[in-house]
């Protein structure tokens, strides 16, 4: 793994491939963790996050700087981070894109990660894992074809 860029003075995208891994890892606990009642957080919080690692990485692929996608405009909103990557030519379908928004305002809000009562539905995580799946599909090519890839 390539050391912290900070000590390194590699450019935003050769930290894609990261991104990209650590999307695998915790889409893949998703999958591993037991699932549990509607709407088990858990699995939604890592299913999110992979999301959002997914996304992240695509963008640093395509030249967007890591500060930009820490600002408060991207943080933690899917739905800012996949119309980003749609503008640098990300293709999806129209049902994933429809689930990674509806998605975004319950990762947006924390909600898979400290208990509250807000009275609003939401969707359960394994509705949404195929599209989850399609969006890593999407973005995992085009990451590992990257001339950087085999650092």
């Amino acid at each position: 793994m390539v050391p912290p860029k900070a000590n390194t003075g590699y450019p935003d995208a050769v930290f894609a491939l990261d991104y990209i891994r650590m999307a695998e890892d915790f889409f893949q606990a998703h999958c591993d963790l037991p699932p549990r009642a509607p709407p088990d957080w858990p699995r939604y919080s890592m299913a999110c996050h992979a999301i959002e690692l997914a996304l992240k990485g695509y963008l640093l692929l395509h030249g967007v700087p890591e500060k930009t996608l820490m600002s408060k405009a991207f943080r933690h909103s899917l739905s800012g981070l996949l119309i980003e990557a749609e503008t640098c030519g990300l293709r999806i379908g129209t049902q994933a894109a429809d689930v990674i928004n509806l998605l975004s305002k319950v990762h947006e809000d924390y909600r898979p990660r400290y208990p509250r009562l807000s009275g609003e539905e939401v969707l359960t995580i394994d509705q949404c894992q195929p599209y989850i799946d399609e969006l890593l599909k999407a973005v995992r090519p085009k990451v590992r074809a990257a001339p950087f890839a085999d650092i």
